[in-house]
């Protein structure tokens, strides 16, 4: 993919087979394999998109990170997370054991009153970090694990 063309590009990021860049927009476009739904376009597709997708329904991303088949973006002025795409582990953070979500939905659940500063991945997994130094981990490493962390 030609990033030239995206030279609004704030963050970018890239998971097992699909990519995904934050523009100065607070816009989401993602591009690559979609078979989990993991392009968040409402449909899962065995043909990979080649160029960048507008993610529809979200709106002042902040940050992405993605994972071998999900993704997850830090999204509005509260710094909520939602997460789509494959869900065989619960690494969307959802109350729920469907397979797979193909696009941005329910927030995850993080926690009463907890917002996320910063989210990442070790290995698979999303590591969110938030504002009053909690690490919430989802997912297959870290499921739905919560921990403060001393001196942060």
């Amino acid at each position: 993919v030609d990033l030239d063309a995206y030279s609004n590009a704030q963050t970018v990021d890239s998971g097992g087979r699909h990519s995904c860049v934050v523009d100065v927009n607070g816009e989401l476009w993602c591009w690559g394999a979609n078979n989990l739904g993991q392009l968040g376009l409402g449909s899962a597709s065995a043909s990979p998109q080649g160029q960048p997708q507008k993610v529809p329904g979200l709106a002042d991303v902040r940050n992405v990170s993605l994972g071998d088949d999900f993704t997850c973006c830090v999204y509005g002025v509260d710094l909520r997370v939602k997460c789509w795409g494959g869900n065989n582990f619960g690494q969307l953070g959802l109350d729920s054991n469907v397979a797979s979500q193909f696009s941005p939905g329910a927030d995850a659940k993080l926690g009463v009153g907890l917002a996320a500063a910063l989210i990442d991945r070790v290995g698979s997994a999303p590591v969110i970090c938030g504002a009053a130094a909690v690490m919430i981990g989802i997912g297959t490493v870290l499921r739905l694990q919560l921990r403060r962390r001393a001196g942060l």
